[in-house]
C-alpha cells in the first residue's frame, strides 16, 4: 500500500512539473511572436523613416540643379548607384524594366570607365542622373551608406528606404 501511495504522489509531483514547464514554454513562445511582429530587422546602413534631408545641391548630367528645395511638396524616389557595384545590377534593370511612377533621381558613383558610363546611360531612360563621389556632401544630406540604396522622401523627410525596389514596397504597407 505505501509503495502505492508513494507512486502516486510522484506521478502527481512530475505531472505538476510538466505542467508548469509547458505553461512557462507557451509563455516564451508568445513573447518572441509578439517581440517578432513588432520589431522587424533594422539595416544601419539605410536611413530611418522620419529622418528629415539635410542642404545639398547636386548638378545634373543634363546641367539642371538638384537641390534639398526640390524636396519640399512632393515625393522623390532617390536611388545611390555605384559602377561596379553587383547588387546594383538587378536593382537598376528592375527600375529601367518598370520605372517609377514618381519622380526619380540618381546619383551614379561612376568611378573612371565604361561600366559608369553604361550605369548612367541606362539610369538615363527612367532618371535625372547625377554623378558623384563617395564622399559627396549628398550622401551625407541622404544618410546614405551603401549601394544600392533607395529612398522614398516626402516633403524633405525620409518616408521609407531599402536596397531593393521590394524593399520599398514592403515598408509602404507597415
Amino acid at each position: 500500500m505505501i509503495v502505492l501511495v508513494a507512486a502516486v504522489v510522484l506521478l502527481t509531483v512530475v505531472s505538476a512539473v510538466h505542467l508548469l514547464i509547458t505553461f512557462a514554454l507557451i509563455r516564451r513562445v508568445r513573447e518572441l511572436q509578439e517581440h517578432g511582429a513588432k520589431a522587424p530587422a533594422k539595416d544601419d546602413s539605410l536611413p530611418e523613416a522620419g529622418k528629415l534631408i539635410g542642404d545639398f545641391s547636386a548638378e545634373l548630367l543634363d546641367g539642371r540643379t538638384f537641390a534639398h528645395a526640390d524636396l519640399a511638396d512632393s515625393t522623390v524616389l532617390v536611388g545611390f548607384f555605384a559602377a561596379g557595384c553587383s547588387p546594383c545590377k538587378p536593382v537598376v534593370a528592375d527600375l529601367v524594366a518598370n520605372p517609377p511612377a514618381e519622380r526619380f533621381v540618381a546619383f551614379v558613383e561612376s568611378g573612371d570607365g565604361e561600366d559608369g558610363a553604361k550605369l548612367m546611360a541606362d539610369l538615363e531612360a527612367v532618371a535625372e542622373v547625377a554623378a558623384m563621389s563617395w564622399d559627396s556632401p549628398v550622401s551625407g544630406a541622404f544618410a546614405q551608406q551603401s549601394f544600392p540604396t533607395l529612398i522614398r522622401v516626402t516633403n524633405g523627410v525620409v518616408a521609407d528606404s531599402g536596397h531593393t525596389r521590394d524593399q520599398l514596397r514592403d515598408l509602404a504597407v507597415r
